[in-house]
């Protein structure tokens, strides 16, 4: 298997705040990229009321990692997928 056929998934509750997870998740993201040459893709799932707070962090600590946010119903995600 290539390395751009790894897939990463990467899931943190909300449960426990102020522990840096996000920052921790973005760093490892980066790393992955840019020294063990795995661009992705990477799925991280996280609570709806984190996801603004994702990608501000996502384009501040790795602007070179493209982020897609996907929100919305089963419907709603398939039409703004890219085809």
């Amino acid at each position: 298997m290539s390395a751009s056929a790894i897939i990463t998934v990467i899931f943190f509750p909300a449960a426990v705040q102020g522990l840096g997870k996000t920052l921790q998740t973005v760093s490892l993201l980066g790393y992955m990229k840019h020294y063990r040459h795995t661009p992705g893709p990477h799925l991280v799932i996280a609570p709806k009321s984190t996801l603004a707070n994702w990608m501000a962090e996502i384009k501040r600590w790795v602007p070179s990692m493209r982020a897609n946010c996907l929100i919305g119903d089963q419907v709603q995600r398939v039409i703004c997928q890219p085809s």
